[in-house]
């Protein structure tokens, strides 16, 4: 596995499902820039961006200390990347915080790891396209939670017994042709169990917060693609 990805072999497989592209920017304090914002208005079409203060380990004192390996494992799951990915990692500068991040993959015994040689400079300077939306809600997100809890989530109350478990209605279990066994299967992000009431009043404020913040879906999933420009 080459440790260095040139522009042209990325140009190549930019829609490769096996390739996972990677924005992994960060910005010195003193620059007064956000990393995500920045990303949300230029990027490498289909990358998704990780936040190298997230993914680090919250307890110590000192900035970006490698993370026990459940912490990294679900904050990178989250993503949706998988273990058999090849991962490209690019950063804004070059060659500055996405080293950082290859380094925490291969710790954790990732093989699949690239950066891309000179970054998105380099990537600029090739005429690579670029995209000025992005193709994901960032998974950190509140915006993420509000439009899955407003549009893609269903509230469904389930009856618990005197022992504790669950009682699913019969039309559930009828349409998902469950007889006697389940299994919890984590998407992704997580999977959630609500009281109904506490449900329905999370519902109403995730519409009320993306109706004031003049949230659409058209304007965050759907990417928009241009050539770089010089």
């Amino acid at each position: 596995m080459n440790q260095l990805i040139e522009i042209e072999w990325l140009k190549k497989n930019l829609n490769n499902p096996n390739v996972r592209i990677i924005d992994g920017t960060l910005h010195m304090p003193t620059s007064g820039l956000n990393a995500f914002e920045v990303f949300k208005e230029k990027h490498i079409p289909n990358a998704v961006f990780i936040d190298l203060e997230e993914i680090s380990n919250q307890n110590s004192n000192l900035p970006h200390m490698m993370p026990d390996n459940d912490y990294f494992s679900k904050k990178i799951s989250s993503l949706g990347i998988n273990n058999n990915d090849h991962l490209v990692i690019y950063d804004m500068y070059g060659m500055f915080s996405a080293a950082r991040i290859w380094f925490m993959f291969k710790a954790f015994g990732r093989e699949k790891v690239s950066i891309l040689n000179g970054g998105f400079p380099a990537w600029i300077d090739s005429d690579g396209e670029i995209s000025d939306q992005i193709n994901k809600l960032d998974i950190f997100s509140e915006d993420q939670d509000d439009f899955a809890t407003s549009f893609f989530s269903e509230i469904i109350p389930a009856n618990i017994d005197k022992e504790g478990r669950f009682l699913l209605p019969d039309y559930l279990k009828e349409h998902s042709n469950i007889s006697s066994e389940v299994t919890f299967v984590g998407q992704g992000h997580y999977f959630q169990i609500w009281e109904p009431k506490a449900a329905i009043e999370r519902q109403k404020k995730s519409r009320a917060r993306l109706i004031k913040k003049k949230k659409s879906l058209s304007s965050i999933i759907f990417p928009i693609h241009r050539s770089n420009e010089k």
